[in-house]
């Protein structure tokens, strides 16, 4: 099937359920000329990923139907109890995805009743983010329920005896197969995504690992709920995008590597970005504009952007631009570094905040400024 300069949105509304809450799971694919590019909008997911094809079905049960065979796409929430959890951690982050691939295994080794020896490689994206790609082989695994019970006892239960397990695939037979894989990545510092595939035996192991690769380095995570219409819009013009509210107060060319929210409570005097990111932690970018009426002066406008109150002391004047007198505030804390830039133009005061760890502020802050050089205020 090919499908050239045509964009199918679809919208795949499916209700899930797991011990601590219900949520209404949001998953989307945008197919344009020969890619896939699957959006998953769940509160604790919130990243795309591209497919090198123009067929991604979903066929229910976290099973999508891609190059003429089944795949899974799901993901597993985790706690290492650390209130962060993984974030900024990487050697962390490695170790959640090193124990998913253990309950996968032991749940592989339940159903074969024998040892499942797997092979794995540490895979690092162009963005530096770690991917656990791993697999095993089926064929060659031989059948051992006396060492089963050796491992485990015959009396004994585990959480992966109570879960119910679907067949390998509903469109391959078992003996076909010859190889399982897994490509395990973390998002927000407390998911694990696994995505599984299989291969036939004549298919090529080599270039479906390159596959898999390719995926890991289309990933991109958001700081919060996807902007889906915005996400569209970019989609069909690869990428770029050019901000502009329905005022024509504000102007923004905003790059591909910085990712639109969606607006709070479909606020008209607001716009929410996200940043690349760094060890499952995502920095963020928002603008605010009100009318000066509604303000009073300049410098009530800067107080009330404060939330604690402080002495304007520390506030900095920006070089001018026509006629926008810009002046920006620094305040380090503890955790974050976080950096307020207020603007007077002719009928509006802006608020320019951008918000960062302490060990992503410097990863960030020159996308932030090239941000600023593309803005254009009224």
């Amino acid at each position: 099937m090919k499908l050239f300069n045509v964009i199918i949105f679809l919208l795949i509304k499916i209700s899930i359920a797991n011990a601590q809450e219900e949520e209404n799971a949001l998953r989307y694919i945008l197919i344009k000329d020969n890619t896939s590019l699957f959006v998953n909008n769940e509160k604790r997911n919130r990243y795309t990923i591209e497919f090198q094809s123009d067929t991604l079905v979903d066929i229910g049960q976290n099973s999508y139907f891609y190059n003429d065979r089944e795949i899974e796409i799901n993901s597993v929430k985790f706690n290492n109890g650390k209130i962060t959890n993984v974030m900024g951690s990487p050697e962390s982050e490695i170790s959640a995805m090193k124990w998913h691939q253990r309950v996968e295994k032991k749940f592989q080794e339940k159903k074969f009743k024998a040892k499942v020896k797997v092979k794995e490689e540490l895979y690092y994206n162009t963005n530096h983010k770690p991917f656990l790609i791993w697999y095993y082989e089926p064929n060659k695994i031989k059948s051992s329920a006396k060492l089963l019970e050796v491992e485990y006892g015959k009396s004994q239960t585990s959480e992966l005896e109570e879960e119910s397990y679907e067949d390998d695939s509903t469109l391959a037979k078992s003996d076909e197969i010859s190889h399982h894989l897994f490509l395990e990545f973390v998002v927000h510092g407390n998911t694990c995504v696994y995505i599984s595939t299989y291969l036939l035996e004549n298919d090529d192991l080599a270039k479906e690992i390159a596959n898999l690769k390719k995926i890991a380095n289309s990933l991109v995570v958001f700081g919060g709920d996807i902007d889906l219409d915005i996400l569209n819009l970019r989609s069909k013009n690869n990428g770029k995008f050019i901000y502009q509210d329905s005022l024509e107060n504000i102007s923004l060319e905003i790059p591909g590597n910085i990712n639109v929210l969606k607006n709070p409570f479909n606020r008209k005097d607001a716009l929410i970005l996200s940043f690349p990111e760094k060890n499952n932690i995502v920095n963020t970018a928002s603008i605010i504009w009100i009318e000066k009426a509604k303000a009073g002066n300049f410098e009530q406008f800067i107080n009330k952007g404060q939330k604690v109150k402080r002495k304007l002391s520390n506030l900095k004047e920006l070089p001018k631009e026509g006629n926008l007198a810009r002046y920006s505030i620094i305040n380090k804390g503890s955790f974050y570094t976080k950096q307020d830039i207020y603007i007077e133009g002719e009928k509006n005061y802006y608020y320019i905040n951008f918000t960062a760890t302490l060990n992503t502020y410097d990863f960030n802050i020159g996308r932030f400024q090239e941000l600023l050089s593309k803005l254009k205020l009224k």
